[in-house]
């Protein structure tokens, strides 16, 4: 199997284990409350994973530059705890559907940003696959594009919703190009270690501001405790640490689609909980995301052994 290939079978698995994010999440908030579910998640992910960074790459986490300082801290506070933060009052403001629409066009602002800032150069066929991919994960994501505004508590505000949409797709798709960058002079599990490290810092400090309470009797009861711990490792720093794994080793505006398998696991899922709910449009769409993936990998993977060809020559 080739390198791109490979790639993108550590970026589809981050994305299949980043579908179970709603499904663990949504029920855990209505036992406690958002802010410190992300907090005690990005301190557990951190936990876990930090005596095998000081184990594996002692030499490393404390060798950085004052970009990679930067960077690094724009991943979590910024990329992780302000960008899921912003996504949760995305939800509460307009809704799951029309936060998770604008959430999918995030890959048509990484290609742009890979271009510009990476140098990143593509095909000729790479736009008009770009956009008939996204525009097939918002169809699987809205298939009817009812966004249920009816259904919003009275406090909530729409265009509200939109624009913490909008900001949070900034941020994580920057996050990405820099993430990128960063693996250039940097290994995964010392980003993903500083990176989970300043998320759950920065979820304390808002917790504080907030003077949000913190029952933990109620968080150490096991359905509540479990939840939690699985988002902190399963669906986060380790999903995290795998995504890098396969990021360092394909192009940003390559992996930004295929990250598309994340909506695709939650459709998935809820074909297999809810028979009968998925509708004819929306299997179409999911066949044409990943037909859109699979023809952008082939066409990269034919760019590459192009390219080796030449040098070979």
């Amino acid at each position: 199997m080739t390198r791109i290939y490979k790639s993108a079978l550590w970026i589809a698995f981050a994305g299949v284990l980043w579908g179970l994010d709603s499904i663990i999440r949504v029920p855990t908030e209505t036992k406690v409350s958002p802010q410190t579910i992300f907090f005690f998640e990005f301190l557990i992910g951190w936990i876990f994973i930090a005596p095998v960074a000081f184990i594996k790459e002692r030499n490393n986490i404390f060798r950085l530059n004052g970009t990679q300082w930067a960077r690094l801290a724009f991943l979590g506070i910024v990329g992780t705890t302000l960008g899921n933060v912003l996504f949760s009052t995305a939800v509460h403001n307009s809704g799951v559907a029309l936060a998770t629409a604008v959430q999918m066009t995030q890959p048509l602002f990484v290609a742009m940003g890979a271009a510009y800032f990476l140098r990143e150069k593509k095909y000729t066929y790479f736009a008009p696959l770009a956009v008939l991919g996204v525009l097939n994960a918002v169809i699987m994501s809205v298939p009817s594009f009812s966004f249920g505004f009816s259904q919003l508590s009275p406090d909530a505000d729409p265009t509200m919703g939109v624009l913490c949409s909008f900001t949070a797709m900034i941020f994580w798709g920057a996050s990405t190009l820099f993430g990128k960058s960063l693996l250039n002079d940097l290994p995964p599990l010392v980003i993903v270690f500083w990176r989970w490290l300043f998320a759950a810092v920065t979820a304390l400090v808002i917790l504080k501001i907030n003077a949000v309470p913190v029952d933990f009797a109620e968080l150490l009861q096991a359905q509540v405790l479990l939840p939690v711990v699985l988002l902190g490792t399963v669906a986060g720093s380790v999903a995290m640490l795998i995504y890098y794994q396969g990021l360092r080793n394909i192009p940003a505006s390559l992996a930004t689609f295929v990250e598309l398998v994340y909506p695709l696991t939650a459709l998935v899922i809820s074909m297999l909980t809810n028979p009968g709910q998925t509708s004819f449009l929306q299997a179409f769409a999911a066949v044409m995301v990943v037909s859109s993936i699979a023809l952008m990998l082939k066409l990269e993977q034919d760019l590459e052994s192009k390219k080796k060809g030449q040098v070979s020559n």
